[in-house]
């Protein structure tokens, strides 16, 4: 089973702080532990004996803001609340609001800072935006949605191709570079990128039978080779349903997207995927993953066929 995240809340209002804990707590969905703090120095006693993976806090808590534009407080990261925040972002978000919606930017601003910190063994000067799209569902417009956020995003944005079955067929066997790990995969990634459809492409794997050999250690090894030469500031993945052999990829992604078509029937469906999930001791991804409910982009084909049902 994955490890709950521990979280601290720190606000001045003991009734809001008590309110979000005692919720975060009966949810095991979330896969989440949380402690409720009023001031400072509850934070710092508790921070004396024990650890916190992340603290969601008002302005009341001293948080340092590093060179990077993130929050910490004795080294632990900080997203901050904010009754009417200029910007909700990464660090700073809406005191009002859904306490799922708190919860999932605290565990992806934990596990972007995990993704940098991992690529950072290695490549110190690397930095990047990593967005992975997946969905139990295929014909769910998955694709769509992430060749839309390279094209949104720019050239300095790389589209990386993990289909079930590619249209555009590879011989770049850029898996087999990663499996054995021979030093060739980051000089003959950018050789083998095209552009498709108006995108930076990377058909990193054209068969889910292939794809599905990737392990987390694989992908954090591709991020860090795609990111190394500092031509892509970011990085979107689009991963096919059947494409994914270890849900653990999942957590090397700063932002996770999982599209859901609209329907009584694929909600259903998608209530049994959250159940397994959870039951494997995944639950903390769909915590921190964006879940866009009702997706049906115009050629996806959900709203021609009606969801299937």
């Amino acid at each position: 089973m994955a490890r709950e995240l521990r979280i601290g809340i720190c606000d001045h209002n003991r009734v809001y702080t008590s309110a979000m804990a005692a919720y975060i707590n009966d949810d095991t969905s979330l896969s989440m532990r949380a402690v409720a703090f009023t001031d400072t120095d509850e934070v710092m006693a508790y921070l004396e004996e024990r650890s916190l993976d992340i603290i969601i806090a008002d302005n009341h808590l001293p948080c340092e803001k590093t060179d990077k534009g993130c929050y910490v407080y004795r080294d632990v990261p900080c997203l901050l609340l904010e009754e009417a925040p200029k910007e909700d972002g990464c660090y700073v978000t809406a005191r009002y609001q859904n306490v799922r919606n708190i919860c999932s930017k605290a565990a992806s601003l934990l596990a972007g800072r995990v993704v940098k910190e991992k690529v950072s063994i290695s490549l110190s000067e690397v930095t990047g935006e990593v967005t992975g799209v997946y969905s139990p569902f295929g014909r769910c417009g998955r694709t769509y949605a992430a060749k839309n956020l390279v094209r949104n995003a720019g050239a300095s944005y790389l589209y990386v191709a993990m289909e079930d079955l590619s249209p555009y067929p590879t011989s770049c066997d850029l898996l087999y570079m990663v499996k054995t790990d021979n030093g060739r995969f980051e000089e003959t990634a950018l050789e083998c990128v095209k552009q498709i459809e108006g995108i930076n492409t990377l058909i990193l794997s054209d068969f889910y039978m292939d794809a599905k050999l990737i392990n987390a250690d694989d992908m954090n090894r591709i991020i860090s080779g795609l990111l190394s030469s500092g031509i892509y500031r970011g990085l979107v993945f689009d991963i096919g349903t059947a494409s994914l052999g270890d849900p653990e990829i999942l957590k090397t992604f700063g932002r996770l997207i999982l599209p859901v078509p609209p329907g009584e029937l694929c909600k259903r469906k998608f209530d049994t995927f959250k159940r397994i999930m959870t039951s494997l001791g995944y639950g903390d991804i769909l915590a921190r993953a964006e879940i866009i409910e009702g997706y049906a982009p115009e050629n996806s084909g959900w709203e021609d066929v009606g969801g299937w049902e």
